[in-house]
């Protein structure tokens, strides 16, 4: 996201490259989180879920004006909290007869 505001706000500025790698480690890293999810379950619907939340994402550099980033913006954020809520019984480990600590 940064990088698209700064392409089109900041066209002539030579930051992109750093902006660029930073986009790169991020998207690597939602993808390495995704391929967990991939491993420790079968439930197609879920890898979908986040197949979709990441495409949401990918569709950001593709826009052209701050209106439509926006709306890409939210759709993507509302993609990803989908995708969490719904991984988070499979990566969250079940506790039982957990005890306080005192």
């Amino acid at each position: 996201m940064d990088l698209w505001f700064s392409r089109h706000e900041n066209p002539e500025r030579s930051h992109w490259i750093e902006l660029r790698r930073e986009e790169q480690r991020l998207r690597s890293a939602a993808l390495e989180a995704l391929f967990r999810v991939e491993l420790l379950t079968d439930v197609e619907q879920l890898i979908a879920k986040g197949w979709e939340a990441l495409g949401a994402i990918d569709r950001m550099d593709m826009l052209e004006t701050p209106e439509q980033m926006d709306q890409q913006r939210a759709t993507s954020r509302a993609l990803i909290s989908d995708f969490i809520r719904a991984s988070k019984p499979f990566v969250v480990p079940q506790i039982e007869g957990s005890v306080a600590i005192e």
